[in-house]
């Protein structure tokens, strides 16, 4: 069996066993057990795929706490904030962090930061609603499926709102796609405007 490795986020680890390569295929067991059943299937699959089996939060070598939370609602976050970690991980460099820190600088800009996240409301887009209706030029929706911050319901909405809009998925990206899937974006964007204004 694999060895266990280990991803820490918000303070917690969460334990994890990798093999192989390709395709990407996330093994979860179930409560009350670990990673550890899926030692007879890990090795098939890891001939045709990058297997990760996990071990979720108060199981096997994931962090145990009497105080934390293990619903399932709290499993799933926990989980999704993995998948994202555990993919991204490697962007994560000193410059990308210091990039995101200098907005936040001095206790001015800081306070203003805390002041435009706490103004955040994505049930304000009802309000919009006849707005988007009434765009009447191409719009682009791009989703990563793996954003922790805004559900795919959202961008499912924009999409039935915003008449003849395109709505592209992909599966390894979060909530800065940007920065996790850059060649995919920049591919959609290319194949979505116009020739003619390049």
């Amino acid at each position: 069996m694999v060895d266990l490795s280990f991803c820490s986020l918000a303070d917690r680890r969460t334990a994890y066993r990798r093999s192989g390569q390709g395709e990407g295929a996330l093994l979860v067991h179930g409560i009350t057990s670990n990673s550890f059943v899926w030692r007879e299937i890990v090795p098939r699959l890891s001939e045709s795929f990058d297997v990760i089996s996990i071990d979720l939060q108060g199981c096997g070598g994931s962090d145990l706490s009497l105080d934390a939370d293990y619903s399932i609602a709290a499993q799933a976050e926990s989980t999704a904030g993995f998948i994202r970690a555990l993919y991204h991980r490697e962007l994560l460099d000193d410059e990308l962090m210091a990039l995101f820190w200098d907005q936040m600088s001095t206790g001015e800009r800081r306070r203003a930061f805390l002041k435009l996240a706490r103004s955040l409301n994505n049930e304000q887009l009802l309000a919009i609603e006849d707005d988007l209706r009434d765009l009447d030029f191409p719009t682009l929706i791009l989703r990563g499926e793996v954003d922790i911050y805004l559900s795919a319901t959202i961008c499912e909405r924009l999409h039935s709102d915003i008449a003849g809009s395109r709505l592209e998925r992909i599966n390894t990206g979060g909530h800065f796609l940007q920065l996790d899937e850059p060649d995919w974006v920049v591919e959609h964007l290319l194949g979505f405007l116009p020739e003619s204004s390049r």
